[in-house]
């Protein structure tokens, strides 16, 4: 399974050497391409099947369906719980610890 945490996607996006140091401030330019790459990564994500490791140690499988612009909200279908399957729901974000991807997958253009 492919493992992406939901709190660290957008800081790795760019290699080392072109990162902003944590007491930098973020160009234009660069706050441009990490928003460029996380919205190629939430396109490409779009239909994948997903485990979604939430707080109380709770799994919830389904397909992310989009996220929202602030990226605060997932919208999954069939989305399964422990309390039943919701054909459509939102989940906060912040409620996700980790998104697991069951299968591999690839963005469809190639990162710079």
């Amino acid at each position: 399974r492919s493992q992406c945490h939901a709190s660290q996607a957008s800081r790795w996006t760019l290699p080392p050497q072109q990162r902003p140091m944590e007491h930098e401030e973020t160009t234009p330019s660069v706050a441009y391409e990490l928003r460029r790459r996380i919205l190629d990564f939430w396109w490409s994500a779009a239909g994948q099947e997903v485990t979604l490791r939430m707080r109380e140690s709770t799994l919830s499988r389904g397909a992310i369906a989009a996220v929202d612009a602030a990226q605060s909200m997932l919208h999954v279908r069939q989305l399964e719980t422990p309390i039943g399957t919701y054909p459509c729901a939102t989940v906060r974000a912040t409620d996700v610890l980790a998104v697991e991807f069951e299968r591999p997958w690839l963005l469809e253009c190639p990162l710079p």
